[in-house]
């Protein structure tokens, strides 16, 4: 996005301002130039590129102008190559305990050896004991604001020590330089950095004082650097996946156990706030959109409550600036855009992720063995089947597995959402397209995913002139896709084997059942999404049973937010169960 505090636009003129040869102000004695062709361009050039353009304004105060593009992946890489800080320490000293251990994170993923100190008088002890033994700091972070010493008089002191005094120091301060900058430059102060401190302001100020610069390579990346080394360097990382979606729970959990790392599955933030408070993860990974308790709420609990040195990263269908801004609010540490990519996932752990002390056995993965000898389809229609398969390590086998999960998922998802935009709910709306970009991104339906990534951001904004345009190309694409799969499905391609044997004599806990379905009942009668997980546990009471075509059409119903047809379906359930009681 690109921001500005000028003129802004009113309300009236938004609509003309990415016509051709159009001026927001037309009139004779207008104050700025230009042919008003600057707009329409860039317009077009983004829809070229597969993606739009918009604006957002307020008159007298400035506008902000956003854009998206899609881009293919790049054969070369710049890869920065930051310098050797093997023999720098640096000492933090701040009061506020989440800025100074934020910071000692920030610092540590630079590769820095950071130590940190409560106040001046703390800083003071830390620098003599360090000194005596001969392990002597490189450079002090000082927060300005401090009680009963502030940051200025603790340089003060610092600088008027000889043994201390060429040791350069850095101020941090919210409030401008103008209040300390002539007090702290007699002092002796280096620098000054202006609070929020972003991490490469950081970095560029702490390698100017060390007269170093961060160098830029650009090497072509074999694919045998990650096949070949990758399971040795994460094999053992515990990590948490976080994603209310069990297709991009599967896509997600296939890449990372692919390189040996051990991986935990939560359905929402309310379980994965509870898995975090019991057991330790290197990394989280933590989407944003999701029932119970969102991604952004989960974060603020565990900064808040648990840790605020656990790397917690952002999984979002949404590469604005709002989104990367709202993250790092929320105590995120960095993100990565759906549909997941296997380098950029893995170039997000290795920046996150600390080297294993020892060992651990790789975990047994069953990708080969999956792949065997079934009749595979030579082209799926609005499926680019290599992007999908890619994702999954060529696992055709399970590709069309999550294929045929897609068709039962949202098979009828674009009557669902005509019903819910009949009845004014656009939220509901939003929530559904929301779930079906991400999967779409997975399986490799490419056009389907930039549709309802457009559609889902008309929802947003209630943009309801787009929204019918948008819905019925959104419902053209998945309506393709869907059919083609269905035919896969009658051609028996892959057919179920443990399906087709199930024993419909299996006996069935009546009574656990019973109580699931209780709860389940009334969860759908509040609309909770929670209503999932219960038919989770279902579906494991009743499986291999009779009753197998209404625990599938009841999952259909709550995956697509129709609780009401669900609770019809429940009934119809809990009476054909008291039938066998």
């Amino acid at each position: 996005s690109v921001k500005d505090t000028g003129i802004g636009i009113s309300k009236e003129d938004m609509g003309r301002l990415f016509i051709p040869f159009t001026q927001v102000d037309n009139t004779n004695s207008r104050k700025y130039g230009g042919t008003g062709l600057g707009l329409s361009i860039s317009k077009k050039l983004t829809e070229m590129m597969g993606g739009e353009i918009w604006a957002e304004s307020i008159p007298e105060k400035g506008s902000v102008f956003n854009f998206t593009a899609r881009f293919g992946l790049q054969m070369t890489k710049d890869k920065a190559i930051y310098p050797d800080f093997q023999e720098i320490k640096i000492l933090v000293v701040d009061d506020n305990f989440t800025l100074r251990e934020t910071m000692i994170s920030i610092l540590k993923s630079f590769n820095i050896l950071a130590d940190s100190a409560v106040s001046g008088e703390d800083a003071l002890q830390k620098l003599t004991i360090n000194e005596r033994e001969n392990r002597a700091y490189s450079l002090l972070l000082i927060d300005w604001m401090m009680p009963d010493m502030d940051g200025v008089e603790l340089s003060e002191r610092i600088k008027g020590n000889p043994i201390f005094r060429n040791i350069p120091i850095i101020i941090m301060t919210a409030l401008g330089l103008e209040k300390i900058q002539l007090r702290a430059s007699k002092a002796g102060v280096n620098s000054f950095l202006i609070k929020p401190i972003k991490r490469f302001v950081l970095l560029e100020t702490i390698m100017k004082l060390f007269g170093k610069k961060i160098e830029v390579q650009i090497y072509k990346k074999e694919k045998s650097e990650i096949t070949d080394n990758s399971n040795q360097k994460f094999k053992g990382l515990k990590i948490l996946l976080v994603d209310d979606n069990s297709m991009n729970q599967q896509v997600a959990r296939e890449m990372l156990q692919f390189e040996g790392i051990i991986v935990i599955v939560a359905s929402n933030g309310r379980e994965a706030v509870d898995l975090v408070n019991k057991d330790f993860f290197d990394i989280v990974f933590m989407d944003l959109e999701m029932p119970v308790m969102d991604g952004y709420e989960a974060t603020r609990l565990i900064r808040k409550d648990i840790t605020i040195t656990l790397p917690i990263i952002a999984m979002t269908g949404h590469a604005l600036d709002g989104y990367r801004e709202k993250c790092m609010e929320a105590g995120m540490n960095d993100y990565i855009t759906k549909p997941i990519e296997f380098e950029e996932l893995f170039e997000t752990i290795d920046r996150w992720s600390k080297p294993k002390e020892k060992e651990i056995p790789l975990i047994n993965n069953e990708v080969l063995d999956e792949t065997l000898d079934i009749e595979f389809p030579q082209t799926i229609a609005g499926i680019d089947i290599e992007s999908g398969i890619k994702r999954i390590f060529g696992n055709k086998k399970k590709f069309i597995k999550l294929l045929y999960e897609f068709h039962t998922n949202f098979g009828k998802v674009a009557q669902n959402i005509r019903k819910n935009l009949d009845e004014g709910d656009t939220r509901n709306c939003q929530q559904i397209v929301h779930s079906i970009q991400g999967v779409a991104g997975n399986i490799g339906a490419n056009d389907l995913h930039k549709i309802a990534g457009e559609l889902e951001i008309a929802f947003k904004k209630q943009e309801i002139k787009n929204i019918n345009a948008l819905l019925d190309n959104f419902e053209k694409k998945l309506n393709l896709i869907i059919e083609y799969i269905a035919e896969l499905k009658k051609n028996k391609i892959l057919e179920d084997k443990d399906e087709s044997a199930d024993n419909e004599d299996i006996p069935v806990n009546t009574s656990r059942v019973s109580l699931l379905l209780d709860k389940l009942a009334y969860l759908l009668q509040i609309g909770d999404s929670e209503a999932g997980n219960i038919l989770t546990e279902i579906k494991d009471c009743l499986k291999g049973s009779t009753f197998k075509s209404y625990v599938n059409q009841l999952e259909e119903q709550i995956y697509n937010f129709n609780f009401n047809e669900a609770q019809k379906t429940l009934i119809d359930l809990a009476n054909f169960l008291r039938q066998i009681k």
